[in-house]
């Protein structure tokens, strides 16, 4: 079993702020409910524009959570 250090722990604690952005979470599970292109997620993500989807997926992408 690998070592929690502190670096460790920031790394985790980055990923669950960005999750915990508001839309984060119900992009993440439009993905994982089958959902491939950008208006699928729209469809499916009530209230959610075109603009934040881009920003979240962005930020989603950078931090290695989606492709």
């Amino acid at each position: 079993m690998e070592l929690i250090d502190d670096d460790a722990c920031r790394r985790v604690n980055g990923v669950m702020e960005l999750v915990g952005q508001r839309w984060a979470s119900g992009i993440l599970l439009a993905l994982g409910r089958g959902a491939t292109r950008f208006t699928q997620i729209i469809a499916v993500v009530d209230g959610l524009s075109d603009r934040m989807l881009a920003k979240r997926l962005k930020e989603l992408q950078h931090a290695g959570l989606v492709e």
